[in-house]
């Protein structure tokens, strides 16, 4: 799989607030990196199949659909 630079971007970005949380208040940084895990890799996975398709995400549909499987997840 190759990885454009705006999603590379994004995956540094949110390594780094996970890492940042967890040094500041490790309980919360652990909860912080079990809610984002499964939505990073679902908008990993959706984004790679629209790009199979031929219909590629652009950084802000990432970043919306990235928020609503966040959203999803707290809901349940």
């Amino acid at each position: 799989m190759q990885f454009g630079l705006a999603s590379l971007t994004l995956t540094i970005t949110l390594i780094s607030v996970c890492l940042g949380v967890m040094s500041m208040a490790p309980g919360l940084g652990i909860l912080f990196a079990i809610l984002v895990t499964p939505a990073f890799v679902r908008t990993v996975m959706v984004a790679g199949r629209r790009k199979m398709k031929g219909q590629p995400m652009d950084v802000g549909e990432k970043l919306l659909d990235f928020a609503g499987s966040v959203a999803v997840e707290t809901t349940i």
